[in-house]
């Protein structure tokens, strides 16, 4: 048999007040002492790759809650099942490392990364918060192909709090496939047989240099010359 213990009202928001952590009777419902938001959206991406995904979001942690609140681990959801490693602190085994770096060569500044604000480092106090960068990867786990380039994906994300805790909050990343596409695809629109050299070549009466994926505007079908 399951006894409950019965809380008063009253004392329950004056412990909330006081900072006291009261779990919810709901394991879905959102903690709200600690919230994390995106505050750069141009950086928040997820890079597909040959090997993998990269990871990359922008935000803000703040703690909303009356009493200091310590990170102890951090966390993502996305649609697509994919388990998200999260890079480590490089001055570990390396203190002149200035720099995390990612396996496609992107770096960014390890003071400009919260990874590693995590325990003592990731304290925070009422009101306070913290801004960055959070860094993962995933391994031979690519976006699937419902995502196209430039698709913005919804997501989640998550911080457990000392007292074991986890808030979460929604978030959107956006999706970058340059890796992975044809580069014929990024190439600028228009280029055709009297474009830039061709053009020369012909005014002297050379015979015009053709090549691979040029000379047809993405999309449209071949022209028939011989009407021209």
């Amino acid at each position: 048999m399951t006894s409950r213990v019965l809380v008063n009202p009253a004392q329950l928001r004056r412990l909330l007040a006081a900072g006291c952590p009261m779990p919810s009777e709901s394991p879905d419902e959102p903690q709200l002492d600690l919230r994390i938001e995106v505050s750069r959206p141009e950086v928040t991406i997820a890079y597909d790759g040959r090997a993998g995904t990269e990871y990359v979001f922008g935000v803000r942690v703040t703690n909303c809650s009356y009493s200091r609140l310590v990170l102890q681990r951090y966390r993502a959801g996305l649609e697509w099942p994919a388990h998200l490693w999260w890079l480590s602190d490089p001055r570990i085994h390396m203190p002149e490392k200035k720099v995390y770096r990612l396996e496609s060569g992107r770096e960014f500044p390890c003071e400009d990364v919260l990874n590693h604000r995590l325990c003592e480092k990731g304290a925070l106090k009422p009101g306070e918060n913290m801004e960055g960068v959070l860094l993962a990867y995933t391994m031979f786990e690519r976006i699937p192909f419902a995502y196209p380039h430039g698709f913005t994906a919804p997501a989640r994300l998550s911080v457990k709090d000392q007292y074991g805790r986890r808030h979460w909050s929604p978030i959107e990343l956006s999706i970058d496939r340059r890796a992975t596409m044809p580069a014929r695809v990024f190439r600028p629109r228009g280029t055709g047989l009297f474009d830039g050299e061709n053009r020369a070549a012909v005014s002297a009466g050379s015979t015009p240099v053709f090549r691979l994926g040029c000379g047809l505007p993405q999309g449209n079908a071949p022209r028939d010359c011989s009407k021209d």
